[in-house]
């Protein structure tokens, strides 16, 4: 071999093994995600069994902070100003990156613009749960009977701005039926009352009213995701008298805005990785989630799609 030929092949090898370098990603050593609802939340919950996986994935010091109040805003507004350098990520939800855009009066972050979406994490199936006594079993007899008992519904949903109010809205929107919202401090005060009586209809997680309903203590009479629940396949979807109907709690990653493309496309390469994780996917599904990852220009449209929902909800004139 000539010395010129010897010389453009190292020339080549060269630049090929720069690619090479340039193409790898470099993760900082400890990272931290901030959850921003208090510990033994679901969303605290979910994070957890994220964030250990994720640092056996990226082999880092994955850790998480939680920065509870104001529906998730606390914590959002936090991770929204801190550096884009990779060692702090978000948990967002449907609350601090959808609805909180218009119940948080001042938000000091814009649910849009002020993150770099990574990947989805999580789907929350959401159900109409009925008391035991009540005299409908089904979504349409539930219609039937709000038009001839005008003003005697109430529904209980864990908060204003969550999706489970959401779902009520929406029902009311479709059926042209009048309902009351009734707002509690979470789930399991619902269901205490749900079962006494004292309210005939909540809108909840499925995993906090899938026992008491096999239980034949409430009847789950819907579910909101498009398509019938895995758990209760028996029980009809929404969407089957509304079509496209689908609402659900979900929970997504985050970094700051500004975050690297290559560094974002890295995250989102882990996440997908873990939920391919037969561990990990069961124990997520024990404790009421439905793993799901995403790009991170798909987790931005569930954002914008979340914020346009409320944004209707709101110039219908309905008070959050």
């Amino acid at each position: 071999m000539n010395q010129s030929r010897r010389t453009t092949l190292i020339f080549f090898a060269a630049t090929a093994f720069s690619g090479v370098v340039k193409a790898a990603v470099s993760v900082p050593s400890s990272i931290r995600i901030i959850i921003p609802w208090p510990p033994g939340s679901g969303g605290d919950i979910a994070g957890r069994l994220v964030a250990q996986k994720l640092g056996e994935e990226l082999h880092a010091n994955v850790y998480v902070e939680n920065r509870a109040g104001a529906s998730g805003s606390i914590g959002s507004a936090l991770g929204s100003r801190e550096k884009p350098d990779g060692t702090t990520l978000i948990l967002g939800n449907s609350a601090s990156h959808g609805s909180s855009k218009f119940t948080i009066p001042n938000l000091a972050y814009d649910p849009v613009s002020s993150f770099t979406p990574i990947s989805m994490l999580y789907r929350n199936t959401l159900v109409l749960a009925v008391n035991k006594d009540f005299p409908a079993d089904s979504l349409p007899a539930l219609i039937d009977y709000a038009k001839k008992n005008p003003g005697s519904l109430a529904f209980g949903t864990p908060g204003v701005g969550t999706p489970h109010q959401l779902v009520g809205e929406l029902i009311k929107e479709k059926a042209g039926i009048d309902m009351v919202h009734v707002p509690y401090k979470g789930s399991g005060q619902i269901m205490t009352d749900l079962v006494g009586g004292h309210i005939n209809l909540a809108v909840s997680a499925q995993a906090a009213a899938l026992e008491m309903h096999r239980a034949g203590k409430v009847k789950i009479i819907a579910t909101a995701d498009k398509e019938r629940s895995r758990q209760l396949p028996e029980v009809p979807a929404i969407s089957e008298t509304f079509p496209d109907f689908d609402v659900a709690g979900w929970g997504g990653l985050f970094g700051p805005e500004g975050l690297a493309p290559d560094l974002a496309a890295r995250y989102e390469r882990a996440v997908k990785k873990i939920m391919a994780s037969p561990d990990f996917m069961q124990s997520m599904e024990t404790n009421g989630f439905v793993p799901v990852s995403s790009t991170g220009d798909e987790l931005q449209a569930v954002v914008q799609e979340e914020t346009k929902r409320w944004q209707a909800i709101v110039d219908r004139g309905t008070k959050l």
